[in-house]
């Protein structure tokens, strides 16, 4: 019941991606080198120098505190390090080492082993033969720094699983190599992280979304590199529908004072919907059935992708799927209607209808639903999965 609170919110460990223009002496043979070249950008960047874990005590240091927390050494001395494979960090020796991941996420879980209160540097070099503007996109579990020649171009003091494309990174990249240092932050459990140069083109498609999400300052250097403010994105949304149906109000003032068109219609709900499955869900992986009803009329339905990779066994409405987390969401729905009844008060204690569960008079509604009882999750148990 808890695990995704202890998942997001436990003290952070700290990774770092660092993106760094060459100082003192090159490590040009050990770094890794990616083109940054539009016709050979958009997939991920595989390719890395990682460093060993580095982890700190919790007691001594939480986890905004260690987020914080400049660099134990100076940008130049950290690049150095490359050359010697190794950094001395508080007395102790860390080692690079070189990986080539086979998946677009880096797991560094797999890597450097699960490690909770710690963090690691990937270094890497973006290759471009002219100077110019890029956006760099990438995920991360959980918070992240990132450096571009010795500067600090972004951080993201965040409690998250990694999904590519969580943020959005403008840079500056100088003719020839622009070197990276990053540096990543993990609470617990896994930790990864995903990053590639995004096309123009790929710019234009997420931009509606990415639009609200981004600090003021980095919207206006996307705008800058020439990307239109009413670009729609895959549903068919601008920047304002997203910001509308957000109720970023500000966001949405914002863009409207910055050449956002009000009078752009935005798609029926039915036609979103259209949308939103032929974009977001793979006809040829794993999928989900679909139904959408609005004021009891049946949108559409269906089902997409397969239920069975090896036999090819597409899904279909009728498809059984295991339910898991996916009651949460009805649950919730029909304890509200019973609120809204007046049958039950999310302030009333477990035991009232649970008498013989422990402690239950500590517990109320409103914390089962929020996920902040603190009665564990059954799942931790580590003989769970084995029975």
């Amino acid at each position: 019941m808890i695990y995704k609170l202890l998942q997001r919110y436990a003290l952070l460990a700290t990774v770092s991606l660092v993106l760094f223009s060459a100082c003192g002496s090159e490590p040009s043979s050990k770094l890794p080198v990616t083109s940054g070249e539009q016709n050979a950008i958009g997939n991920a960047i595989t390719d890395w120098l990682v460093l060993d874990a580095v982890q700190w005590q919790s007691e001594q240091s939480t986890f905004k505190s260690a987020f914080t927390k400049n660099l134990p050494q100076s940008a130049k001395e950290v690049w150095h390090s490359l050359t010697l494979a190794n950094i001395t960090i508080d007395n102790n020796v860390y080692n690079w080492r070189k990986i080539s991941s086979p998946n677009p996420t880096i797991d560094l879980g797999a890597i450097l082993g699960r490690k909770n209160n710690a963090y690691s540097f990937l270094a890497t070099s973006i290759d471009v033969s002219e100077a110019g503007e890029r956006v760099l996109a990438l995920g991360s579990d959980d918070a992240v720094k990132v450096w571009l020649n010795g500067k600090l171009v972004h951080e993201n003091l965040a409690l998250r699983g990694v999904t590519p494309d969580q943020d959005w990174v403008p840079l500056s990249l100088q003719a020839g190599k622009n070197n990276l240092l990053v540096q990543v932050f993990n609470a617990s459990m896994g930790w990864g992280v995903t990053a590639r140069m995004l096309t123009k083109q790929q710019v234009k498609d997420g931009f509606a979304d990415a639009a609200v999400q981004l600090p003021l300052n980095k919207l206006q250097l996307i705008l800058a590199s020439g990307v239109d403010i009413n670009q729609k994105n895959a549903l068919g949304l601008t920047a304002l529908h997203v910001a509308t149906q957000k109720n970023n109000k500000a966001r949405a003032q914002w863009l409207l004072a910055n050449g956002s068109k009000a009078n752009i219609t935005m798609p029926a709900s039915e036609q979103l919907v259209q949308n939103f499955i032929k974009n977001g869900i793979s006809t040829d992986l794993a999928g989900a059935s679909y139904l959408v009803i609005n004021n009891g009329k049946v949108i559409t339905k269906g089902g997409l992708g397969f239920a069975d990779l090896a036999n090819s066994q597409p899904i279909t409405t009728s498809t059984k799927f295991r339910i898991g987390s996916l009651t949460k969401q009805f649950t919730a729905a029909a304890i509200l209607k019973l609120v809204a009844a007046g049958q039950v008060s999310l302030d009333d204690q477990v035991n009232q209808y649970l008498p013989e569960f422990p402690k239950g008079e500590n517990v109320i509604i409103r914390q089962l639903l929020n996920h902040t009882s603190g009665i564990a999750n059954y799942t931790q148990d580590p003989n769970f999965w084995e029975q």
